[in-house]
């Protein structure tokens, strides 16, 4: 038996020879019958199969948490983040068809477009929970520029471009 000076040493092998003289560890496998040997192998697999499957159970509620997460916010931020971009060219295209026919029709689709970009905008706003404010806050900032369009043709600070 191997001994030194060392406590940690002597009690280790004390208690390995503890388990050895009591038949716990290599000879309790051997007075176990086949059928026995196989029942304990097929309940180890059993066990490890299940905890497989309960890590990839919990890997599909992750991924299935991320995936409506997706759907429900940032799929509509997108769409309604495009549709603002339309309605922003709808009305900057309108007001240059304004300015240049001076027609109440194309005054009338600027203002809706106007409204509608407002609209996105409110909704959008809903969307991001506040988490995208301050690009928010400029895109509104720019949406009143836009506004402001009709009354300065109105008002001849700019001039309708058929005068020139």
């Amino acid at each position: 038996m191997l001994t030194t000076g060392d406590k940690g040493v002597r009690s280790e092998l004390f208690l390995y020879n503890l388990l050895i003289s009591k038949g716990i560890g290599v000879n309790f496998l051997n007075r176990l019958s086949i059928g026995h040997r196989v029942w304990a192998g097929f309940v180890l697999v059993l066990v490890m199969m299940l905890a497989v499957v309960a890590v990839g159970l919990q890997g599909v509620r992750d991924f299935e948490r991320l995936t409506m997460a997706m759907v429900e916010r940032v799929e509509p931020t997108i769409q309604e983040a495009g549709a603002l971009r339309d309605d922003v060219h709808n009305a900057a295209r309108f007001l240059a068809f304004y300015t240049i026919a001076q027609e109440k029709d194309y005054r009338d689709a600027y203002s809706r477009a106007l409204e509608d970009g407002r609209a996105r905008l409110d909704r959008l706003r809903g969307l991001t929970g506040g988490s995208e404010a301050p690009a928010l806050d400029a895109l509104a900032q720019d949406l009143d520029a836009l506004a402001g369009g009709i009354a300065a043709i109105e008002k001849g600070v700019v001039s309708p471009a058929q005068n020139y």
